[in-house]
């Protein structure tokens, strides 16, 4: 709890969410980072960043936090991490993680918009980069689960602005 009494939500309970709520088994890790607030990056001095605990050099709070959240999960066996994907293997796990000791889902805690304006660009550049065509399908592919999960019903909804995500049944997941 914040001061004023809303709930502060960190970056690992927005993960958990966004892998419960995403309607594929494999997912990009690129695409739930888009789901995340982007951070601040911040300019630190090369001999700090080379004594840093963090071995790639990551000044982003936000993409150190999403990072530390995926080893977790893989830890406890909720989801398989790849370099590239991730393959979510229990999804009431991530759930009951994310909303764990909440009332119910705040509002925005994912940012749906945000992660398709991102993911279009991306695919847009992964044609011109010559990417291979397996994971210009799938960027495609979870471009399109994203705006399903906009357009879906309001029932266990998260509103994001304009859309509201759903917890569909497995059965009518892509």
């Amino acid at each position: 709890m914040s001061i004023d009494g809303r709930v502060q939500i960190g970056t690992p309970r927005r993960v958990a969410y966004a892998l419960a709520v995403f309607p594929m088994d494999t997912v990009q890790r690129t695409t739930i980072r888009a789901m995340l607030p982007p951070g601040i990056t911040r300019r630190v001095p090369q001999a700090v960043v080379r004594r840093a605990a963090n071995r790639h050099g990551s000044k982003n709070r936000t993409s150190i936090d999403f990072g530390q959240a995926l080893q977790f999960f893989a830890g406890r066996g909720w989801i398989d991490r790849g370099e590239v994907l991730l393959r979510i293997r229990d999804r009431d796990a991530l759930r009951a993680h994310a909303l764990n000791g909440l009332p119910g889902v705040p509002d925005r805690f994912i940012a749906l918009e945000q992660a398709v304006t991102q993911l279009r660009d991306q695919a847009a550049s992964a044609t011109q980069r010559k990417d291979p065509d397996a994971l210009v399908a799938i960027r495609l592919q979870e471009l399109r689960a994203i705006e399903q999960l906009m357009r879906s019903g309001v029932s266990g909804s998260n509103w994001s602005g304009r859309g509201s995500v759903r917890f569909p049944h497995k059965g009518r997941v892509l």
